[in-house]
């Protein structure tokens, strides 16, 4: 979250966009540490009351706010200092992965950075069945060149690239082990077939990432003035 942060390098009072909020953790992080009024948006309702009291828990709902809204729609009234996507432009899907590019560079302040984190691939190919059916419908992991070819076209400028495929191989580790110390708990609430199915799921991801089938990209991208 921090080198997200340092990458933007905005001052306090800046607006960012946090484009697929998650449980709102950048978001919180984002206000607390360097002040800035962070936007969220989410499709799932659950993230969605859970951040909002998040944000009055953690006193900053002044400066963090969160919406319903789809991120491939992402119309905004006013443009943001900054964008942030982490492990959510996966969502979007091989084929909107241009069109999603302009509209980010639509709410995007021109000369301002773009930052995503996301798990990717070097060569193009689709998730098996199993994950497409039970884990990710819908979801596609972009390569390089994709990410590359959809920021370009629509008007980015490519800053920085980075392969940080160590550091998702020491988060699943400790996702699984999370996972495994709350066994108990996550059988009795939701029963075995679902615990056996994420069991099932991380160690399986944690060995691709291990034997570079999946990556982590890190990208820093600058709109055109």
């Amino acid at each position: 979250l921090n080198l997200m942060c340092e990458w933007l390098d905005l001052p306090a009072g800046s607006s960012v966009a946090d484009l697929g909020s998650g449980w709102g953790n950048f978001s919180k992080f984002a206000s607390m540490n360097f002040q800035w009024n962070v936007t969220g948006y989410t499709l799932s309702n659950a993230q969605l009351n859970y951040c909002k009291e998040l944000a009055v828990k953690n006193l900053i709902d002044d400066r963090v706010s969160f919406e319903d809204r789809d991120m491939l729609v992402t119309t905004s009234p006013t443009p943001f200092d900054g964008v942030v996507m982490i492990e959510s432009i996966e969502h979007v899907g091989q084929k909107n992965l241009v069109s999603f590019f302009k509209e980010i560079k639509q709410i995007l302040k021109p000369d301002r950075l773009c930052i995503i984190q996301t798990s990717g691939r070097y060569v193009a190919r689709p998730f098996d069945r199993w994950t497409q059916k039970y884990v990710f419908p819908g979801g596609y992991l972009p390569t390089k060149d994709e990410l590359f070819f959809a920021a370009t076209n629509a008007g980015f400028r490519v800053e920085e690239f980075r392969d940080d495929t160590p550091d998702y191989i020491r988060t699943m580790s400790s996702w699984i082990q999370n996972l495994e110390s709350q066994r108990d708990d996550i059988e009795r609430e939701f029963g075995k077939p679902f615990y056996r199915l994420w069991e099932l799921w991380t160690h399986g991801a944690k060995v691709k990432f291990e034997m570079g089938a999946m990556n982590l990209f890190r990208l820093r991208l600058r709109s055109s003035k």
